[in-house]
């Protein structure tokens, strides 16, 4: 499998850049909107004004852009929620509720000391979900999400995980600890 064919998404927590990003982003689908508007409406003629083709061909995109906005932020709770039910079933020692969460086929073990230390939070610094080009594959998608472990005595760890996704449901395939996964030639098969 080939994953680095495969388009990208990349999603961060910076609440500046993600500011910016929204207000660049709707000046850019109005731009958009503007120009596809006077081209659209100047040749059928469709809108008796240029203002309301500019208006809904400007809503269309606002529209479009929110709404693949609101489905990236739902897989990112989702992949926080399900990282964060595997490291707290793992730092209390509840080992077979940890294992639920692992993907069936993985060749990860989970010891007792790989998440031995007290948990505070984390943060997802760094997503990127692909496709999973293997067709006779249960995998939809595959996941590498880089995560800083906020440590109860104040330290931080940065974790590295990949999750692949069967129907519906995330999994953690495997985790590694202040590395890099080649995602080349990854099959989680």
């Amino acid at each position: 499998m080939r994953i680095d064919t495969c388009p990208r998404v990349y999603v961060g927590y910076d609440r500046a850049v993600s500011g910016r990003r929204v207000v660049a982003g709707l000046a850019l689908s109005f731009a958009l909107a503007g120009c596809l508007a006077g081209v659209v409406g100047g040749i059928a003629g469709w809108f008796g004004s240029w203002w309301w083709a500019i208006a809904v061909v400007a809503g269309a995109f606002v529209v479009a852009w929110f709404a693949a906005r609101a489905a990236a932020g739902a897989t990112v709770h989702e992949i926080r929620a399900l990282l964060t039910e595997f490291l707290a079933a793992a730092t209390s020692g509840d080992h077979e509720a940890a294992h639920r969460r692992i993907y069936h086929g993985s060749a990860a073990r989970l010891l007792p000391g790989d998440f031995s230390v007290g948990l505070a939070g984390l943060d997802i610094v760094r997503l990127q979900i692909t496709r999973n080009l293997n067709r006779g594959s249960d995998v939809r998608n595959v996941a590498k999400v880089g995560v800083r472990l906020r440590l109860a005595d104040g330290d931080s760890a940065d974790y590295l995980f990949l999750l692949v996704r069967e129907g519906r449901t995330w999994t953690v395939d495997q985790w590694l600890l202040d590395g890099e996964f080649d995602m080349v030639d990854y099959s989680p098969e």
